[in-house]
């Protein structure tokens, strides 16, 4: 018992670190997409080998371009055990905080989320259908922005009119989001998965101004993990999303080596490539059941000159408490022969 309060205390200090900050940040998105799986798919809530199950994330990037764009969120989920219930039931939470640029854009999301899944022992297959719904608020300084009537001969002036149409600055909305998971466990040293969902279900409106639609976000995501000479563990995976016109893709894996009477259970490398041109290289370990990965994102492409091909920093924290199942010793008085 004092080992989990010591675990929860890293993930709320982790967090609490966060949130008193002054985060200045860039679209919500983790490239550590396999240590964030509510915030990509409602329906994995509960699908983990174990009981309870926590993530944060953190996210620190464009440092060398301008006001550096930071994110950080807090997920949580459960899988509850109900006698004579055909159905496994999982059920979650998560919290983001995003603040970007000079204008100091911030959004916050809370999520509820469930799921109900179904084991196919025949296939060997697991499948899970969710659902999550949340509240988003979003806020602006319009103070902070630079308009072209606010410059003069003798520079900037913000006391000058913008010219521009007055906004609000706050604004929320609810917004609901849906999936579908299926893992595939042939044997034990295979597990395969493969994910959709889509967010923004409904189409909220959104905006300062006149509000319009938000356009559904689809995520696409799977990968394996593999075993192999017993201490060794591929984690190949894949990351599509899209949004109208705009698109991501990430593809790469993880490779974990597992260590033997040792608080630190296993190390890590991995190396991932965002389709727009950034290379991200990875490094992790576990000690004491919490899983810690570390990248930074390097641009090669697309903005490689402005940002001398510094992109971003990212940390992720994960960590499973196991069921437990009590032990009963059962004592039957005999004859001792």
């Amino acid at each position: 018992m004092k080992k989990e309060i010591f675990i929860l205390a890293i993930f709320f200090g982790t967090l609490l670190n966060g949130a008193f900050r002054s985060l200045h940040a860039q679209d919500m998105h983790f490239g550590h997409f396999f240590n964030s799986p509510l915030m990509i798919n409602p329906a994995k809530s509960g699908q983990f080998d174990g009981e309870w199950r926590l993530h944060a994330n953190y996210r620190d990037q464009w440092r060398s371009i301008t006001v550096p764009y930071s994110s950080y969120a807090f997920s949580g989920d459960y899988r509850p055990m109900i006698k004579k219930f055909p159905l496994q039931l999982g059920v979650g939470f998560y919290l983001l905080n995003d603040q970007a640029g000079d204008g100091k854009l911030n959004t916050r999301k809370i999520y509820l989320s469930a799921s109900l899944s179904k084991y196919l022992e025949a296939l060997k297959l697991n499948l899970s259908f969710g659902a999550g719904y949340g509240n988003i608020q979003q806020k602006t300084d319009f103070s902070q922005y630079r308009f072209d009537r606010q410059w003069t001969d003798h520079g900037f002036d913000n006391q000058l009119a913008t010219g521009e149409k007055s906004g609000e600055s706050n604004y929320s909305y609810r917004d609901l989001s849906m999936g579908v998971y299926a893992r595939y466990r042939p044997d034990e040293r295979q597990d395969w998965h493969l994910s959709y969902a889509i967010a923004h279900s409904l189409a909220p409106r959104y905006g300062f101004y006149n509000q319009s639609r938000l356009g559904r976000r689809h995520f696409l995501e799977g990968g394996a993990g593999i075993r192999f000479k017993g201490q060794w563990l591929a984690e190949p995976g894949f990351f599509f999303s899209w949004q109208r016109a705009a698109s991501e893709l990430l593809v790469g894996g993880n490779l974990h080596y597992y260590l033997q009477n040792n608080p630190v259970e296993r190390l890590s490398v991995g190396a991932w490539w965002r389709a727009s041109g950034d290379a991200i290289p990875a490094v992790g370990f576990s000690f004491r059941g919490v899983e810690t990965m570390l990248s930074y994102d390097f641009n090669l492409y697309d903005i490689r000159q402005a940002s001398k091909t510094l992109g971003g920093f990212e940390l992720s924290m994960k960590y499973i408490i196991g069921r437990q199942t009590p032990v009963r010793q059962i004592v039957i008085p005999c004859i001792r022969i």
